[in-house]
């Protein structure tokens, strides 16, 4: 093609006639731009092509995260239903102040010394935000929930976890040392029984219930501990319709269909 080019130019150039000649070399100059805007467009093709297949791996592994995470948080969810209504008993056997009732608060006082902590990793909708993807989606809620992904799931479930662990640690646990028998009532903890069989020697004085009739004091920190699990099943409620909403969105943007099955877990 280009010898072709070359024998026509210079058969103009020969003949001397610089009109035909202009209008040639307009011509291949024409050709050339043309070529390399079309050049340009399969480029720019490709390279949206390459993209996108990226982002619908992003988005499908996003999902299938997401999915996996609500299990986790229905199993937390239980629990914490279930704390919460051992404080409630706790409270209700305080209120009634009767010596055979305070008794059993060895089974439910426990939980006023535990806590489960919140723990989702996210390692895909991490990597997604942290290579710089987020601009690239197209869908304005799908962008918004993921902006706001950090602080409305990893930061307040942190925060979460670590006001959980100091209200143990600096306000139940040394109210308790000198009242309690802490590992006695530890061993209660289905959680935590087969630990402390295995690594503590069980005995030593029992607990007077007796003495937390008036408490006010245990009045109070158990009444704080039931609103922790309160609040723990809201924040885990939140977020699981937080990921739920993600993966609405999700569903809205993939190119292939995915099996949905995985998500029969929602509430």
């Amino acid at each position: 093609m280009i010898p072709f080019f070359r024998r026509i130019r210079k058969q103009f150039a020969e003949d001397n006639n610089p009109a035909k000649y202009m209008r040639y070399a307009i011509g291949e100059i024409f050709l050339v731009v043309i070529g390399i805007l079309i050049a340009l467009q399969i480029n720019n093709w490709n390279t949206h092509r390459i993209e996108n297949k990226k982002l619908q791996t992003y988005y499908r592994n996003m999902y299938e995260e997401n999915s996996a995470s609500f299990a986790r948080m229905e199993r937390f969810l239980k629990s914490a239903g279930e704390q919460r209504q051992d404080m409630k008993l706790s409270l209700h056997y305080l209120k009634s102040k009767k010596p055979n009732t305070l008794q059993l608060l060895s089974s439910a006082l426990n939980r006023i010394t535990t806590y489960q902590r919140n723990y989702f990793a996210f390692p895909v909708i991490e990597e997604f935000l942290d290579n710089g993807m987020l601009p690239k989606v197209r869908n304005n809620s799908l962008e918004k929930l993921l902006r706001f992904f950090s602080s409305a799931v990893t930061k307040s479930t942190e925060m979460l976890n670590r006001a959980a662990s100091e209200e143990i640690s600096n306000k139940i646990i040394p109210y308790l040392l000198p009242r309690a028998n802490i590992i006695m009532i530890l061993n209660n903890n289905k959680m935590h029984q087969k630990y402390y069989n295995e690594m503590n020697v069980k005995g030593g004085p029992a607990t007077d219930f007796l003495q937390f009739i008036e408490d006010m004091e245990f009045r109070n920190l158990s009444a704080m501990k039931l609103e922790t699990f309160n609040i723990q099943i809201i924040f885990l409620e939140y977020w699981e319709e937080y990921l739920q909403n993600i993966n609405t969105q999700l569903l809205l943007e993939m190119d292939e269909p995915i099996d949905i099955k995985v998500n029969n877990v929602i509430r």
